[in-house]
């Protein structure tokens, strides 16, 4: 296979679950049916399944929301499309880092989060991306 013929295996496969995806919530299902119909069509495993129902239900709340502005709702998206924020792993010196990510161009949620990040922080509580996005999405009331 050539690389473009790969490239459109790849396109047609993607569109086939987001096409899934999109029938499973106009369906109005709960969580649980989604996941396992979504695993069952896609043979992806329950871990896999459970994370993507979990995001589209978060782009969902985003785009539904009104209390949340349109800068807003395209930093949360790109914000739990970000698979870096997943990660668990501590991260050494928070605040500096965190405010590197900012100055960076990480914008204004990452900001938003240095103040708790700083209690943690003085509090010796372990800070990962994951508490940090977590913690942002609790803040829009996303979770």
């Amino acid at each position: 296979q050539t690389i473009m013929d790969r490239e459109v295996q790849r396109g047609l496969e993607a569109g086939k679950v987001e096409w899934a995806l999109n029938v499973l919530f106009a369906l109005d299902l709960d969580k649980d049916k989604r996941t396992k119909l979504f695993s069952k069509a896609t043979g992806l495993d329950k871990e896999s399944t459970t994370a993507i129902i979990e995001n589209r239900e978060l782009e969902v709340k985003i785009k539904k929301s009104k209390s949340i502005s349109k800068e807003d709702k395209a930093a949360l998206s790109a914000l739990i499309a970000n698979k870096a924020l997943m990660s668990n792993d501590e991260i050494r010196h928070p605040s500096q880092t965190l405010a590197f990510i900012a100055a960076l161009g990480g914008g204004k949620l990452i900001r938003e989060s240095l103040p708790q990040v700083e209690e943690w922080v003085e509090n010796g509580e372990k800070v990962t991306m994951c508490r940090v996005r977590e913690w942002i999405l609790q803040k829009y009331g996303l979770l």
